[in-house]
């Protein structure tokens, strides 16, 4: 199992996303979401592999048809909604066009000093077996993750 712990509706759009990706992509199932404390959470399955940072040159190279395939899967889901740019739960995204959406990106703001007063790219948290704490990683939100046996 896979606790992520984060903020606001990261959890909630993925549980949008699934519910149009209709088993065509390898999704861990959710398991439990809930909110503690502030924070949101889900408990999810374990999707096992090896990690593409963690693969050699022909490693990389085997894994890229099924890479490309999951992609072409991605970009053939119908999320649904309208609109561009950080979609919320609800599937409205915030500019009327793509080029609206990617002209805005150098001027939104941080949503909190600690991510360093920039905005991209956004930085995000991942919790560390080693500290025991959330430690910034490149990403698009803050999140922790740790793995449960």
């Amino acid at each position: 199992m896979v606790l992520r712990v984060g903020h606001g509706a990261d959890f909630a759009k993925d549980a949008a996303v699934a519910a149009v990706a209709g088993g065509t992509l390898p999704v861990p199932a959710v398991t439990a979401r809930g909110q503690a404390s502030g924070w949101v959470y889900a408990v999810s399955e374990r999707a096992t592999g090896t990690p593409l940072d963690d693969r050699d040159v022909d490693g990389v190279a085997a894994a890229l048809p099924a890479l490309f395939d999951v992609m072409d899967g991605i970009a053939r889901i119908d999320v649904g909604g309208r609109g561009y740019g950080q979609w919320e739960p609800d599937r409205v995204g915030p500019y009327r066009s793509w080029p609206q959406a990617l002209l805005a990106i150098e001027w939104k703001k941080a949503p909190s000093p600690a991510m360093g007063g920039l905005s991209w790219p956004p930085r995000r948290s991942a919790w560390s077996p080693s500290n025991g704490r959330c430690t910034p990683c490149a990403g698009s939100r803050w999140t922790c993750r740790m793995s449960v046996a």
